[in-house]
């Protein structure tokens, strides 16, 4: 029982930590494009650096992306492929029906 209620409440932390609009941004972008630094996720949601910087950070914390230093610059992707097939239903939940919310 208590095994169970770990998991869900690393359940929780992960959905509350992607539930955020700008992460889940920072998600989809990800998963649309692969690997970026995060100049490149700053320019695409036209953010500041430490707003990136930040929910970047968040969503390293509950390791739903992974960062990779290449030379100076330090790229960042979606960590597993269960958080892709995730977004990928997301994507196909708000296609389906863009009035929903």
């Amino acid at each position: 029982m208590l095994d169970t209620i770990e998991k869900l409440l690393v359940s929780a932390k992960i959905l509350h930590s992607i539930g955020h609009s700008t992460r889940l941004a920072i998600l989809i972008l990800l998963y649309q494009e692969g690997s970026l630094n995060v100049g490149q996720v700053r320019d695409a949601l036209k953010l500041e650096q430490s707003q990136t910087t930040r929910h970047l950070n968040k969503l390293l914390q509950v390791k739903v992306i992974k960062r990779e230093r290449i030379g100076k610059f330090v790229f960042y992707s979606i960590h597993f492929n269960e958080f892709e097939k995730l977004l990928y239903c997301l994507k196909c939940i708000i296609e389906k029906d863009k009035n929903r919310l």
